[in-house]
């Protein structure tokens, strides 16, 4: 009895353990989801947008390792590798807020499904993997979707072309990492030079453009708010809470639960206002579907195989 008991109360706090991280992933992905209506409130064009991004969230990160006095040293040629994949996530940034800026909520969040297209492209040229036919199946739903909502939102074309391309980066971003990220340096240090080096490269391209002044702080108090919002809790917390996720939910988990984040994205949308037609919707449908079904074929294929 006493036995069954003490098995009885493991069981719970193990579920109340698993509940409490589940929560906080979902918390997480709704934090992520905001990031398109506070790229829709924020004054300044993408471009800024993303600099103060990855130079709040970099600062964020920063403070957070030296608070738990970790060190930032890593060999010269991680650190190059790192830096450089960080590009791949400033232009994900860049493409993915002015898409939202010159369209709508919906259509950058919504196209941002595809990414799962574009990592089954390049995780097998990138990896030199075989391609799988349920991969393509998948791919294929995709572009079903995606044509979808080309033929009836012909009014915010240039904002699902740049949505597709954020896609694209936030793939080649996953995959780069998947390849390169050397297991043994710490992740959260990693992060920090990925996040500096998007920063750092939105910087040199700004010394080339000189169309404005990108280092000005004459912003409206609702703007610092606003980017610290993203810069901070959209960035460095929710990279740091992620971080912490990976050790505690399995990988299914976690893919699953992220393909939330369109739908949570169109949902705020709505509730600001956004009307979109039938055909987007079909079209995001689709999408999302097809994201969701992917994990589910993948899992039950390596059963079999």
């Amino acid at each position: 009895m006493t036995s069954q008991l003490l098995i009885s109360v493991h069981l719970s706090t193990y579920f109340l353990e698993m509940n409490k991280y589940l929560v906080q992933l979902h918390l997480l992905i709704i934090v992520l989801a905001f990031t398109g209506l506070l790229g829709d409130l924020i004054s300044v064009d993408a471009f800024q947008l993303v600099w103060y991004r990855t130079f709040f969230g970099a600062a964020g990160l920063l403070i957070y390792l030296i608070l738990i006095r970790k060190s930032i040293q890593l060999k010269a040629k991680n650190l190059w590798v790192y830096l450089g994949i960080g590009i791949t996530i400033g232009l994900h940034w860049f493409c993915f807020f002015h898409s939202i800026q010159i369209s709508t909520i919906s259509v950058g969040v919504g196209c941002l499904a595809s990414t799962t297209l574009f990592t089954s492209i390049l995780d097998p040229l990138i990896c030199r993997k075989k391609i799988h036919l349920h991969e393509v199946f998948i791919s294929i739903l995709i572009i079903i979707g995606l044509y979808t909502i080309f033929q009836f939102e012909t009014s915010y074309t240039e904002g699902i072309l740049y949505a597709a391309a954020s896609a694209f980066f936030a793939a080649l971003f996953t995959v780069l990492n998947k390849q390169y990220v050397d297991e043994s340096d710490h992740k959260t240090v990693i992060t920090f030079y990925e996040i500096l080096g998007a920063c750092a490269t939105l910087s040199i391209i700004q010394a080339f453009r000189g169309e404005y002044e990108m280092y000005q702080f004459a912003l409206s108090a609702d703007d610092w708010i606003y980017l610290l919002i993203l810069g901070l809790v959209c960035t460095s917390w929710a990279f740091l809470i992620n971080i912490k996720l990976l050790a505690r939910l399995s990988a299914f988990v976690i893919v699953l639960s992220y393909n939330l984040e369109p739908i949570y994205g169109i949902l705020i949308g709505a509730l600001m206002g956004e009307a979109m037609t039938n055909g987007f919707y079909i079209g995001a449908t689709i999408i999302l579907a097809s994201v969701f079904i992917y994990p589910i074929l993948h899992k039950r294929l390596n059963k079999l195989s």
